[in-house]
């Protein structure tokens, strides 16, 4: 989740299955815990073009945590309708992040996630609420 969060950051999340755009979750890939940005629900459409812009039922989202836009790591095509039960996620370092976009990790199960990520509690230079990150 560079360069937003970094390793060693410690975050506080909370346990739900209810989940905005754009908010960052946890949840267990390859036994390790990873973050990332939720981007659509169940029955959203999603399409990325060529630079790496979203869309979310055909509506460009705004994505100000995102400093390079990238296709990245891809192996699916688009547009793509996120299944029943699912959540479509991304990294905000999208050239390296392997997230929905690789059949790989694919869509997570909204019951294997961990939880939203709320709050970062270190660095205290960096402390307090992620909604806007």
């Amino acid at each position: 989740m560079e360069p937003n969060l970094y390793a060693g950051d410690i975050i506080v999340g909370v346990r739900t299955n209810s989940f905005e755009l754009g908010q960052v979750c946890s949840f267990y890939f390859n036994n390790k815990l990873v973050l990332k940005r939720v981007i659509g629900t169940a029955g959203d459409w999603i399409n990325i073009d060529d630079d790496g812009r979203v869309y979310v039922n055909n509506i460009l989202m705004e994505e100000p945590y995102v400093q390079e836009y990238a296709k990245g790591i891809c192996d699916i095509e688009f547009p793509y309708q996120i299944p029943d039960g699912k959540v479509f996620v991304l990294g905000d370092n999208r050239a390296e992040s392997i997230d929905s976009r690789s059949t790989a990790v694919g869509c997570v199960p909204v019951d294997e996630i961990v939880g939203k990520i709320i709050w970062r509690v270190w660095p205290l230079e960096k402390a307090g609420s992620l909604r806007g990150i």
